[in-house]
């Protein structure tokens, strides 16, 4: 986690973060509860490719999380209030990806073996995370609008502070 720290703290290019990531997965599965599986870089078709999908098993079922990477220098809200481009375009592809579940479902949840993605039992409307920007750009309007994105599309919008913070542990 400190040398993840380093990298949100150097403002290093997303694709060093997502590097990092790939080659220490756990540190991604440490952000959803029951999570057993990191899948970098899956291919939906030609068309995206999801910078990780997650895979919880709690004890309700498979739970899939597609994680889109940001960099830490990206603004989030603007001034008038409303999302930046930058923050409307990594919620988009969450929406694309799903889009594109739902219109080849039985391709991604096939096995691997029969040319399959192995998706299993991947739902079209999976959990959104999008990790963007840092915690001294959100604000207590983008706050009420990260919580409005939630609950109407189960997209949840986290900083990179908030990644690379160490969990608390309740005892």
């Amino acid at each position: 986690m400190d040398q993840l720290t380093t990298l949100v703290e150097g403002d290093v290019p997303e694709s060093e973060l997502r590097s990092y990531l790939s080659a220490h997965p756990y540190l991604l599965s440490e952000q959803f509860a029951h999570c057993h599986h990191v899948f970098p870089k899956v291919c939906l078709g030609s068309q995206y490719e999801v910078d990780f999908f997650c895979l919880g098993i709690p004890s309700s079922g498979e739970e899939w999380w597609g994680v889109e990477l940001e960099s830490t220098g990206k603004n989030v809200i603007t001034k008038s209030g409303r999302k930046t481009a930058q923050l409307e375009h990594a919620l988009q592809q969450v929406r694309d990806w799903r889009a594109w579940v739902a219109a080849n479902l039985s391709y991604a949840c096939g096995p691997r073996e029969s040319n399959g993605l192995g998706l299993r039992n991947i739902q079209p409307r999976f959990y959104g995370y999008v990790i963007i920007g840092r915690r001294r750009n959100y604000s207590h309007a983008f706050n009420l609008l990260r919580s409005q994105v939630f609950r109407e599309e189960l997209i949840e919008i986290r900083s990179w502070d908030g990644i690379v913070e160490e969990p608390v542990s309740v005892q």
